[in-house]
């Protein structure tokens, strides 16, 4: 009992651009992990150059890479869970080098979790996934389903989650993946399920939202509005 209290895992970004796991489990947690490391750790062949270190890092990812793969963890805002790159085309189809911007591309490739990757792992990631066109305030793919539903379709959600990216209550920066999409008019109210009418909040404030009411800044920003305080029942969003 007493080693298994003692459990823990941190999983942290480093100032060189790595990811740090460092973490001690307890007996039976360990030969879960073990055995499954074993499975997918390929044992050394000749022209091989990886350390054993270096082929259980790769076996953990492959791990992960399965487990994503697999479709069988829990759904994330109505999907399940996957990496997420978001990058512009011209990084996308070669135009924009490692270590350099091209063709106006302020911004290099992001992941989700870790910030900006070279366009060339970029590239590399696109080999094997399903590319979801995102043309902001454009027609990359239906944005606007207007008055059919108040359930936001995932290719709004993901137009909404690139252009807010965090919170955006005032002083908030929760991250997307943990984050609703509130209707700055209520749907009830006759707001439409469209991008221009949504704006990430995260959990605590799009509740405050519906309970006080919020007020929206010109530069996409919204204050909890405690004096209005709705009277009329539950507002859904």
């Amino acid at each position: 009992m007493k080693a298994y209290e003692k459990r823990e895992l941190s999983v942290a970004p480093t100032i060189d651009g790595m990811v740090a796991i460092n973490g001690q489990l307890d007996q039976a947690s360990g030969e879960v992990v073990l055995s499954a490391l074993d499975a997918v750790t390929a044992p050394p062949r000749d022209g091989d150059p990886r350390t054993a270190g270096q082929r259980r890092a790769d076996a953990l990812t492959e791990l992960c890479r399965r487990s994503l793969d697999s479709g069988t963890l829990p759904q994330v805002n109505g999907e399940k869970p996957h990496v997420i790159v978001t990058t512009s085309y011209e990084a996308l189809v070669g135009l924009a080098p490692d270590g350099g911007q091209e063709n106006g591309n302020s911004e290099p490739p992001r992941l989700d979790w870790l910030g900006p990757i070279a366009p060339s792992e970029a590239r590399m990631f696109a080999c094997d996934c399903a590319i979801v066109p995102a043309v902001l305030n454009s027609a990359g793919e239906v944005l606007d389903i207007g008055r059919k539903s108040r359930i936001w379709p995932a290719a709004v959600r993901r137009a909404i989650e690139l252009r807010d990216r965090t919170c955006r209550h005032v002083g908030c920066d929760a991250p997307a993946r943990h984050c609703d999409i509130h209707h700055r008019t209520h749907w009830a109210d006759g707001g439409p399920t469209s991008y221009e009418n949504g704006i990430l909040t995260c959990r605590n404030h799009h509740t405050q939202a519906h309970k006080y009411g919020a007020t929206f800044t010109p530069d996409g920003r919204f204050r909890i509005d405690r004096k209005r305080h709705h009277t009329n029942g539950q507002v859904l969003c």
